[in-house]
């Protein structure tokens, strides 16, 4: 049938298997099934994100993973939820095989299997995106580096039960931080993923499993040589052409993302995950060796070892404030930002004006930073394994 077109994709062969059940096009029925409005566990959902969640909410639009169609990388994720979830509906630990989610196990499922599953897997998907954005500040799904952490996640929302439940939601998310900031998912992802789908099942499932398995990522937060350790992102090991991956300090900005707060030099100006305005990667601390704030921009994007340029740096401001800093003396942009912003960015002890010219104290700055960060990281999550 496709002799000299063009190679038929995973997507492409599993609709027109299941086309033998089903007069809807399987393509038209996944968009449909994330578009389409849904029922959140609004008890899941922190009161104050609660009370900025739009009207209508539908995480799969908000998060941009459906606009006219369903972009690659959801119906990628459509197919390997499928396939895992048909080849274990029992949630059997020792069934947890990232195998189910390739092409060659994909394509032995039955069309009448793939039909009768087609819109659990979707409203597993999108309560994943939900998750992200309400828990993990994530805007965009574009945003997710680790994509296999969301197949994990949504494999666990395909059981209603834990998806009613609060206490599996903040597990789930002790174990999203942990994994983030550990590095879990910086190498061998497939083996980290089956191996953490695998713990994480036999939590849910035996109360004597308990969670030591995320404590002791927890324990790993910011630790990791080469990753995620201090003299690392404070750029010490650039001279052997290593510096910070560039999504590590999305994740930062994200992880203060998760809980609204003041737009830094605004305290009627909120920043959040559902933020109208565009939101923008913002250095805290410019170049010391600028009059304006402004000027630092294009030096800091050149020079990616630059000590300014740590994921520890970064924090998410309005476009609209951006263009406010960017015409402030080093000064003014000192004394503008607020008391309410520096706690909830954990913004302590901010270097004074003649202070930024010297990279020592700079860097001091940085480790301090460092620590808190840490500090407030595996403080989220030991509370949230507590429930």
């Amino acid at each position: 049938m496709n002799m000299g077109g063009m190679s038929l994709s995973t997507l492409d062969l599993v609709a027109a298997r299941v086309a033998k059940v089903s007069q809807e096009p399987l393509y038209d029925r996944i968009l449909q099934h994330l578009s389409e409005n849904k029922k959140y566990n609004m008890n899941a959902i922190p009161n104050e994100i609660k009370r900025i969640i739009p009207k209508g909410y539908n995480a799969s639009r908000e998060i941009k993973a459906v606009d006219v169609r369903v972009l690659k990388n959801c119906s990628d994720l459509f197919l390997e939820l499928l396939g895992l979830y048909c080849n274990n509906k029992s949630y059997e630990p020792s069934n947890a095989k990232c195998s189910y989610s390739k092409s060659a196990q994909i394509l032995k499922l039955s069309e009448r299997e793939i039909d009768a599953n087609c819109k659990k897997v979707c409203i597993a998907i999108d309560r994943a995106f939900c998750f992200l954005q309400v828990r993990c500040g994530v805007r965009s799904l574009a945003d997710v580096n680790y994509k296999i952490m969301v197949r994990l996640i949504a494999y666990i929302f395909t059981n209603d039960k834990w998806y009613n439940s609060v206490a599996v939601h903040d597990k789930l998310e002790a174990w999203y931080w942990s994994a983030i900031f550990s590095g879990e998912y910086d190498k061998d992802q497939n083996d980290r993923y089956e191996s953490n789908l695998k713990s994480m099942l036999e939590s849910l499932s035996s109360s004597s499993k308990g969670y030591g398995w995320i404590k002791t990522l927890k324990d790993n937060v910011l630790e990791v040589p080469y990753f995620s350790e201090c003299s690392f992102l404070l750029m010490e090991k650039a001279e052997e052409d290593r510096v910070p991956k560039e999504h590590l300090g999305k994740y930062f900005c994200q992880f203060y993302l998760s809980k609204p707060y003041s737009d830094l030099i605004n305290d009627g100006r909120t920043v959040s995950v559902f933020s109208k305005q565009k939101l923008e990667k913002h250095h805290i601390v410019p170049l010391g060796s600028v009059t304006r704030i402004g000027e630092s921009t294009d030096r800091l994007r050149a020079d990616k070892t630059n000590i300014v340029n740590s994921p520890l740096n970064y924090v998410y401001i309005t476009d609209t404030t951006n263009g406010e800093i960017s015409d402030k003396s080093l000064k003014d942009y000192e004394d503008s930002i607020t008391a309410s912003a520096k706690a909830a960015l954990n913004i302590i002890n901010y270097p004074a004006v003649a202070d930024l010219m010297d990279e020592a104290k700079v860097r001091k700055w940085l480790v301090e930073r460092h620590k808190v960060i840490k500090g407030a990281i595996q403080n989220r999550v030991t509370n949230l394994l507590l429930t």
